[in-house]
């Protein structure tokens, strides 16, 4: 686009300063019909300040209409990623696996081709180098224009230190340069490259107005991208305007490309509640428990006086999330009174999760009586023929072998039990073939170890380990009932596979 757009940058009285004229500007834009919001985005620095967002959103924009459509919420990346998906295939963004794999061949070759580090490089280094190349390039900067300063500051003959400094940087340089050979060799395109190369493809944005809400959301060359991304009509940045000195909303605005303009919204301070005895400070309970209930008690008080604010203008603050997660469910679910938590609960307590604790522990040890069986007898996992009868089994065919394990063993009962001739069934009763069920679990148990162990091994790429546990979800999960807690099951579940990703 040769003509990008001016973007606005709106002060607000606070951050509520900011939630207000956000909502102002919403219910402006809703005034034109009840689709009208379908062609704005919001911005948000993280996922979990969306679904925040998202929240508040649907209960203020629907107190006076019927429905409505929501405006789309997404960070920067998300909505990066629906550009280059609508590309259509013309615009490739790198898998991030793949780009570190990249940027670790390239620290090899520099070091071998003259540039080695003064350092050895760790494990976790690429993936700081990359975020530091992403922050210098999306910020303005250059690498030829970091080496020349980074070069003449540690320019200093007779200083060891700085000398190693100048030798990091050369490394740094060489490497990063060889990176972004090899990445544009195969056509791909990381977070620096993204922009350029939508821009160049005209691929166009199903937004015409974006709302970035606060200065660290994005960045200047994400900035720069969206006010001259195709069909985008307007920007605007919302933050308070106590962050107007920040140095990420002064990077935002040095080039003087942005109007300023202050809303003139305020909301209530809060209101904190205290005793009305007058000899007391604070309201003192017994446990975290009796806390609760004395909040439930006040909320009904004042909901009979007709002095209950809204319920969604009520917060109870607590210092650490547990055991309050488990107390609020049951006090407030006894008392009638709706609630959401905006704190989750420990992915460390959630069964789902322990139940991906016993297939590491048969990853590590398949041919161990106990990782197995507690695998199979799990019950967030099914596995075709193998039941509780085909368990008691095989238990019973280890106890009268005097509970052998191992992969010789193991596989001398599975090759016995295949020679073994099949004996006719009564009906009903076919399932229950003791030598039929046997070779159902010891079957299981083989497919299992050849698909899972190759994950223990440290020479297995990363992309197969996450394959193979995706692979086995797929395959085994079983299916959670309607009397099962599916919102836990699902949030955990969702949990993994967000971190596999």
């Amino acid at each position: 686009m040769d003509n990008p757009i001016t973007p606005v940058l709106t002060l607000c009285d606070g951050w509520k300063g900011v939630q207000a004229h956000l909502l102002h500007s919403l219910t402006t834009t809703l005034a034109h019909g009840p689709l009208a919001t379908r062609n704005v985005l919001i911005l948000v620095p993280t996922t979990a300040a969306g679904h925040v967002l998202e929240l508040a959103l649907e209960h203020d924009l629907l107190k006076n209409r019927a429905a409505t459509i929501l405006p789309s919420i997404a960070t920067i990346h998300v909505f990066l990623e629906d550009m280059a998906s609508r590309s259509l295939g013309k615009v490739t963004n790198i898998d991030p696996l793949l780009r570190q794999a990249i940027l670790e061949k390239s620290l090899g070759e520099a070091a071998e081709s003259g540039f080695p580090p003064p350092f050895l490089i760790r494990r976790g280094l690429p993936r700081r180098i990359l975020s530091l190349y992403d922050h210098m390039c999306l910020a303005g900067h250059t690498v030829d224009a970091f080496a020349q300063r980074a070069l003449e500051e540690f320019n200093a003959p007779d200083d060891a230190g700085a000398e190693r400094m100048a030798q990091q940087t050369r490394f740094l340089v060489e490497s990063l340069t060889r990176y972004r050979t090899l990445l544009t060799s195969l056509q791909l395109n990381d977070a620096v490259t993204l922009h350029q190369s939508l821009l160049d493809h005209g691929v166009r944005s199903t937004y015409s107005h974006i709302l970035v809400l606060g200065p660290e959301t994005i960045r200047p060359g994400d900035l720069a991208y969206l006010t001259a991304t195709p069909a985008v009509e307007t920007v605007e940045i919302i933050a308070p305007a106590s962050m107007e000195k920040h140095s990420s909303l002064r990077a935002l605005t040095r080039h003087g490309t942005s109007t300023m303009t202050h809303a003139k919204f305020s909301t209530p301070s809060p209101i904190l509640f205290t005793p009305d005895a007058d000899d007391e400070v604070v309201f003192t309970a017994r446990d975290r428990e009796e806390v609760l209930i004395s909040i439930t008690k006040l909320l009904k008080v004042l909901a009979k006086n007709g002095t209950l604010p809204e319920i969604n203008r009520i917060a109870v603050v607590v210092p650490t999330p547990l055991p309050y997660l488990y107390l609020a469910k049951q006090v407030f679910g006894q008392a009638g009174i709706p609630y959401q938590l905006q704190d989750g609960f420990p992915l460390a307590t959630e069964p789902y999760l322990a139940a991906i604790d016993l297939l590491f522990d048969f990853i590590e040890h398949p041919t161990e009586y106990s990782p197995s069986f507690q695998l199979l007898l799990n019950p967030f996992f099914e596995f075709p023929g193998v039941s509780e009868h085909a368990l008691v089994a095989l238990e019973t065919e280890l106890q009268t072998r005097n509970n052998i394990h191992g992969n010789e063993a193991w596989a001398r009962m599975r090759n016995r039990s295949r020679q073994q001739p099949v004996q006719l069934g009564i009906p009903g009763l076919e399932g229950h073939n003791h030598s039929g069920l046997v070779q159902n679990v010891l079957e299981t148990i083989h497919t299992l170890e050849h698909t899972l162990t190759p994950m223990a091994a440290p020479t297995t790429p990363m992309t197969t380990k996450i394959n193979g546990m995706r692979d086995f979800l797929t395959r085994y999960e079983r299916t959670t009932s309607p009397h099962d807690d599916a919102p836990r099951h699902n949030r955990a579940r969702g949990a993994l596979l967000t971190i596999l990703d």
